[in-house]
């Protein structure tokens, strides 16, 4: 008689099904520090302001069609 087909690389661990990974279960993460502030109120202001200007005096032009 022959001797049985051997299952290739694949065929056998695609019978065996997902293997199980242990994971911890899910938790809300929360930061202990404070947001840092990188700007001053005047700082971020002086952006609006130069950004509003840019906005008035060159506009924005779009190339697409859609836009």
């Amino acid at each position: 008689m022959s001797e049985p087909r051997r299952k290739r690389g694949a065929e056998r661990t695609s019978n065996r099904g997902p293997a199980a990974i242990p994971q911890l279960p899910l938790r809300r993460v929360e930061n202990p520090y404070p947001p840092m502030a990188l700007l001053s109120a005047d700082q971020i202001e002086a952006i609006h302001q130069a950004s509003m200007h840019l906005l008035e005096n060159f506009g924005v032009e779009a190339m697409s069609p859609r836009a």
